[in-house]
Protein backbone atom coordinates (compact mmCIF):
# COMPACT_ATOMS: atom_id res chain seq x y z
CA UNK A 1 0.00 0.00 0.00
CA UNK A 2 1.70 3.20 -0.81
CA UNK A 3 2.59 5.49 2.03
CA UNK A 4 4.70 8.38 2.62
CA UNK A 5 7.39 5.97 3.55
CA UNK A 6 7.41 2.94 1.36
CA UNK A 7 6.19 5.07 -2.04
CA UNK A 8 7.88 7.82 -4.19
CA UNK A 9 4.09 9.03 -5.51
CA UNK A 10 3.33 8.96 -1.99
CA UNK A 11 6.09 11.30 -0.67
CA UNK A 12 3.48 14.26 -0.88
CA UNK A 13 1.32 12.56 1.85
CA UNK A 14 2.13 14.46 4.80
CA UNK A 15 1.51 13.99 8.42
CA UNK A 16 -1.88 12.08 7.98
CA UNK A 17 -0.54 9.80 5.95
CA UNK A 18 0.34 6.57 7.73
CA UNK A 19 0.66 2.52 7.50
CA UNK A 20 -3.08 2.79 7.83
CA UNK A 21 -3.57 4.90 4.72
CA UNK A 22 -5.24 7.93 4.24
CA UNK A 23 -7.99 8.97 6.31
CA UNK A 24 -11.82 10.01 5.26
CA UNK A 25 -12.39 12.93 8.21
CA UNK A 26 -13.42 16.17 8.22
CA UNK A 27 -11.21 18.98 8.47
CA UNK A 28 -9.56 19.77 11.69
CA UNK A 29 -10.22 23.74 12.72
CA UNK A 30 -6.86 24.01 13.26
CA UNK A 31 -6.22 23.30 9.77
CA UNK A 32 -6.24 25.51 6.57
CA UNK A 33 -7.60 22.91 3.75
CA UNK A 34 -7.54 23.26 -0.30
CA UNK A 35 -10.12 20.92 -2.13
CA UNK A 36 -8.73 19.41 -5.44
CA UNK A 37 -11.43 20.91 -8.25
CA UNK A 38 -12.69 18.89 -11.02
CA UNK A 39 -15.56 15.81 -10.90
CA UNK A 40 -12.36 13.50 -11.57
CA UNK A 41 -11.21 13.77 -7.88
CA UNK A 42 -14.95 13.91 -6.10
CA UNK A 43 -17.08 10.97 -6.22
CA UNK A 44 -20.97 10.73 -4.64
CA UNK A 45 -21.18 6.94 -3.21
CA UNK A 46 -22.91 5.55 -0.30
CA UNK A 47 -21.28 5.15 3.09
CA UNK A 48 -21.75 4.36 6.81
CA UNK A 49 -20.05 5.68 9.79
CA UNK A 50 -19.02 3.07 12.10
CA UNK A 51 -18.98 4.22 15.75
CA UNK A 52 -15.01 3.50 16.73
CA UNK A 53 -14.23 2.03 13.40
CA UNK A 54 -14.56 4.89 10.60
CA UNK A 55 -16.15 5.52 7.82
CA UNK A 56 -17.41 2.10 5.93
CA UNK A 57 -17.96 2.30 1.73
CA UNK A 58 -21.53 0.42 1.41
CA UNK A 59 -22.76 -1.62 -1.59
CA UNK A 60 -25.69 0.66 -2.67
CA UNK A 61 -28.18 -2.52 -2.80
CA UNK A 62 -27.24 -3.36 0.82
CA UNK A 63 -27.51 0.48 2.04
CA UNK A 64 -30.85 0.58 1.18
CA UNK A 65 -31.86 -1.65 4.30
CA UNK A 66 -28.89 -0.58 6.92
CA UNK A 67 -29.46 1.92 9.26
CA UNK A 68 -26.99 4.74 9.08
CA UNK A 69 -26.50 4.08 5.75
CA UNK A 70 -26.33 7.69 3.90
CA UNK A 71 -25.25 9.45 0.68
CA UNK A 72 -21.68 11.01 0.90
CA UNK A 73 -19.71 13.04 -1.26
CA UNK A 74 -15.58 12.37 -1.32
CA UNK A 75 -13.56 15.08 -2.15
CA UNK A 76 -9.80 14.88 -2.30
CA UNK A 77 -8.31 17.70 -0.02
CA UNK A 78 -5.03 18.42 1.49
CA UNK A 79 -4.34 20.68 4.82
CA UNK A 80 -1.61 23.36 5.06
CA UNK A 81 1.04 20.70 6.84
CA UNK A 82 0.64 18.61 3.22
CA UNK A 83 -1.42 15.67 4.63
CA UNK A 84 -3.96 14.65 2.06
CA UNK A 85 -7.40 13.25 2.98
CA UNK A 86 -10.65 12.60 1.83
CA UNK A 87 -13.54 14.91 2.62
CA UNK A 88 -17.01 13.00 3.74
CA UNK A 89 -19.77 15.22 2.74
CA UNK A 90 -23.46 13.47 3.53
CA UNK A 91 -25.63 14.99 0.81
CA UNK A 92 -28.46 12.87 2.42
CA UNK A 93 -30.12 15.73 3.73
CA UNK A 94 -30.28 17.25 -0.45
CA UNK A 95 -30.66 13.25 -1.91
CA UNK A 96 -33.08 11.45 0.61
CA UNK A 97 -31.50 8.37 2.23
CA UNK A 98 -30.92 4.99 -0.02
CA UNK A 99 -33.99 3.70 -1.78
CA UNK A 100 -36.02 6.77 -0.89
CA UNK A 101 -33.84 9.28 -3.29
CA UNK A 102 -34.99 12.30 -4.00
CA UNK A 103 -34.55 13.21 -7.88
CA UNK A 104 -33.05 16.14 -7.79
CA UNK A 105 -29.66 17.33 -6.61
CA UNK A 106 -28.95 21.74 -6.45
CA UNK A 107 -26.15 22.65 -8.48
CA UNK A 108 -22.87 24.68 -7.22
CA UNK A 109 -21.39 27.26 -6.71
CA UNK A 110 -23.34 28.36 -3.88
CA UNK A 111 -25.43 31.03 -5.87
CA UNK A 112 -27.47 28.52 -7.30
CA UNK A 113 -29.16 27.27 -3.66
CA UNK A 114 -32.11 28.94 -5.28
CA UNK A 115 -32.39 26.40 -7.01
CA UNK A 116 -34.06 23.95 -4.27
CA UNK A 117 -37.75 23.35 -4.72
CA UNK A 118 -39.13 25.85 -1.70
CA UNK A 119 -41.23 23.85 0.86
CA UNK A 120 -45.07 23.67 0.47
CA UNK A 121 -46.30 25.76 3.61
CA UNK A 122 -49.71 24.74 2.96
CA UNK A 123 -49.29 21.49 4.19
CA UNK A 124 -47.73 22.60 7.07
CA UNK A 125 -50.25 23.21 10.23
CA UNK A 126 -47.80 25.46 12.07
CA UNK A 127 -46.08 28.07 11.15
CA UNK A 128 -42.62 27.79 10.23
CA UNK A 129 -39.67 30.35 11.84
CA UNK A 130 -40.37 33.46 9.47
CA UNK A 131 -35.90 33.73 9.22
CA UNK A 132 -35.17 30.27 7.70
CA UNK A 133 -38.05 27.51 7.07
CA UNK A 134 -35.07 25.06 6.08
CA UNK A 135 -34.33 22.35 8.75
CA UNK A 136 -31.31 22.12 10.40
CA UNK A 137 -29.81 19.28 8.80
CA UNK A 138 -30.58 21.08 5.30
CA UNK A 139 -28.95 23.99 6.41
CA UNK A 140 -25.82 21.79 7.56
CA UNK A 141 -26.01 20.00 4.00
CA UNK A 142 -25.74 23.14 1.84
CA UNK A 143 -23.39 25.36 4.33
CA UNK A 144 -20.46 22.19 4.24
CA UNK A 145 -20.79 22.19 0.30
CA UNK A 146 -20.66 25.62 0.45
CA UNK A 147 -17.17 25.27 2.47
CA UNK A 148 -16.35 22.68 -0.23
CA UNK A 149 -16.96 24.93 -3.24
CA UNK A 150 -14.85 27.74 -1.30
CA UNK A 151 -11.87 25.86 -0.68
CA UNK A 152 -11.60 24.80 -4.24
CA UNK A 153 -10.51 28.39 -4.86
CA UNK A 154 -8.44 29.27 -1.76
CA UNK A 155 -6.77 28.42 1.76
CA UNK A 156 -9.39 28.21 4.35
CA UNK A 157 -9.98 26.73 7.76
CA UNK A 158 -13.54 24.79 8.37
CA UNK A 159 -15.64 24.79 11.33
CA UNK A 160 -18.82 23.89 12.54
CA UNK A 161 -20.67 26.08 14.43
CA UNK A 162 -23.18 25.26 17.52
CA UNK A 163 -26.50 25.11 15.59
CA UNK A 164 -24.40 22.38 12.96
CA UNK A 165 -24.06 25.13 10.15
CA UNK A 166 -20.30 25.39 8.54
CA UNK A 167 -18.23 28.70 8.68
CA UNK A 168 -14.90 29.44 6.93
CA UNK A 169 -12.13 31.45 7.79
CA UNK A 170 -9.88 32.60 4.74
CA UNK A 171 -6.27 32.31 5.29
CA UNK A 172 -4.20 35.74 5.39
CA UNK A 173 -7.26 37.99 6.45
CA UNK A 174 -6.40 40.13 8.85
CA UNK A 175 -7.47 40.02 12.47
CA UNK A 176 -7.31 41.45 15.29
CA UNK A 177 -6.42 37.92 17.22
CA UNK A 178 -4.29 36.42 14.29
CA UNK A 179 -1.36 38.14 13.16
CA UNK A 180 -1.00 38.65 9.23
CA UNK A 181 0.26 35.59 7.92
CA UNK A 182 2.80 34.89 4.86
CA UNK A 183 0.79 33.53 2.07
CA UNK A 184 0.37 29.89 1.84
CA UNK A 185 1.99 28.38 -1.93
CA UNK A 186 -0.45 26.32 -3.96
CA UNK A 187 -0.80 22.96 -2.65
CA UNK A 188 1.28 19.97 -4.07
CA UNK A 189 -0.71 17.21 -4.58
CA UNK A 190 0.38 13.59 -4.73
CA UNK A 191 0.59 11.77 -7.49
CA UNK A 192 -1.60 9.25 -7.09
CA UNK A 193 -4.98 9.12 -8.86
CA UNK A 194 -8.53 8.89 -7.17
CA UNK A 195 -9.24 5.72 -7.58
CA UNK A 196 -5.86 4.98 -5.89
CA UNK A 197 -6.63 7.13 -3.39
CA UNK A 198 -9.77 5.69 -2.94
CA UNK A 199 -8.14 2.15 -2.84
CA UNK A 200 -6.06 3.41 0.01
CA UNK A 201 -8.72 4.60 2.14
CA UNK A 202 -11.31 1.53 1.99
CA UNK A 203 -8.92 -1.30 1.97
CA UNK A 204 -10.38 -3.21 4.31
CA UNK A 205 -13.68 -1.10 5.15
CA UNK A 206 -15.48 -1.62 2.27
CA UNK A 207 -19.34 -3.75 3.24
CA UNK A 208 -20.55 -6.44 0.34
CA UNK A 209 -22.55 -8.59 2.19
CA UNK A 210 -24.65 -8.88 5.36
CA UNK A 211 -22.16 -11.48 6.51
CA UNK A 212 -19.65 -8.89 7.44
CA UNK A 213 -18.74 -8.50 10.46
CA UNK A 214 -19.27 -5.07 10.34
CA UNK A 215 -23.03 -5.35 9.71
CA UNK A 216 -23.79 -7.37 13.33
CA UNK A 217 -21.53 -4.43 14.93
CA UNK A 218 -23.84 -1.79 13.08
CA UNK A 219 -27.26 -3.71 13.60
CA UNK A 220 -26.23 -4.63 17.17
CA UNK A 221 -25.78 -0.61 17.76
CA UNK A 222 -28.99 0.43 15.70
CA UNK A 223 -31.45 -2.14 17.95
CA UNK A 224 -29.42 -3.73 20.89
CA UNK A 225 -29.33 -6.98 19.33
CA UNK A 226 -27.68 -8.62 16.71
CA UNK A 227 -30.97 -9.60 14.80
CA UNK A 228 -32.05 -7.63 11.31
CA UNK A 229 -35.19 -6.44 11.99
CA UNK A 230 -37.04 -4.49 9.32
Amino acid sequence: MPTARTSRAGRGLGLLTTATGIPARKPDPGWFVRVRPGGEWQTTTTTIDVWGRGLHFVDGDLAVGLPGAEFTQLFTTINHQGGVFLWPVSVTALLGRPGRRRAWLPAWPPEAVAELPPPDLSKLRWKPPPKNPRSPALEAAISERRAVWTAEQRWVAVFQERYGRYLTYDYGLESPVLPLQPPLPEPEWPGLSFQELLRITFKDRCIYSLDDPVVEHVLFQAYGDRRYRR
